[in-house]
């Protein structure tokens, strides 16, 4: 089981296959949640933000691929910081991915790179995906290992 914390530290309980709130009798959409918890936000980005990285995380979760990115574009628009500018975008790649659009996912990935005060698990984590991707398979913390040599007999 998944959680989400939304409002001020409110914990709730997801149920991962169907991005449904479980709760006693009521089970409700995580999408249309964080549609409502979005308009209310009004002009707190940081709320705004938290309901739309829950919105792309289950848009994600239902295979909506590409509306999971454009969610995860309106959480960094509103981050405050590199970090959950960083977290957002890897959730903006990674659907791109998914959605088969590789091109706009290495731009995403490549622009988390430049983030000056990200952690560095974040970079790390996108320069390895940009490897996969542009078919280096390396990683970046460690170079790919050289091809081995064939036996002689």
């Amino acid at each position: 089981m998944k959680f989400l914390i939304m409002n001020r530290g409110v914990i709730i309980p997801i149920r991962a296959r169907n991005s449904t709130i479980v709760g006693s009798s009521n089970v409700m959409p995580i999408a249309s949640t964080s549609r409502k918890y979005i308009e209310k936000a009004g002009g707190d980005k940081e709320r705004a933000r938290i309901g739309y990285f829950a919105l792309g995380t289950a848009l994600e979760d239902s295979k909506q691929y590409v509306q999971a990115a454009e969610a995860y574009a309106n959480a960094v628009t509103r981050s405050s910081n590199d970090n959950d500018r960083g977290r957002a975008m890897h959730g903006e790649a990674r659907s791109y991915v998914r959605a088969s659009q590789v091109p706009k996912a290495i731009e995403v990935y490549t622009a988390i790179t430049r983030l000056p005060a990200a952690e560095q698990p974040l970079q790390d984590a996108a320069k390895a995906k940009l490897g996969e991707l542009q078919g280096g398979g390396a990683t970046a913390s460690a170079p790919a290992a050289p091809a081995a040599t064939p036996a002689t007999p």
